[in-house]
């Protein structure tokens, strides 16, 4: 939720609330549990800087290239794919792959 009122606040161009409510998202994110999600909030924030009064685009390019650091975005691509290649074992040891 915290991560959708950052992006609503940026839409809002109030900068400020975005920090405010992305710190409370990315709290409970990290990049096994919600890494998509991380990386859409961290989006917002470089975009946040940028519309600031007092405009850091370093800031800005740092937490964008933070953000879609292709290394981290492939790993993570891959596993999902490996993830979706395991079959599923029942309690009564049947097999079924997943699609």
């Amino acid at each position: 939720m915290a991560g959708n009122a950052a992006t609503s606040y940026l839409s809002l161009a109030m900068p400020n609330k975005v920090e405010q409510y992305a710190e409370l998202a990315l709290a409970d994110m990290n990049n096994t549990n919600s890494p998509w999600g991380r990386w859409l909030v961290m989006i917002d924030v470089a975009r946040s800087h940028v519309l600031a009064e007092d405009a850091d685009l370093d800031a800005a390019v740092a937490i964008m290239h933070d953000a879609l650091d292709t290394r981290r975005a492939n790993l993570w691509l891959r596993f999902s794919a490996e993830l979706r290649n395991l079959p599923v074992t029942l309690p009564k040891g049947g097999v079924i792959p997943r699609s």
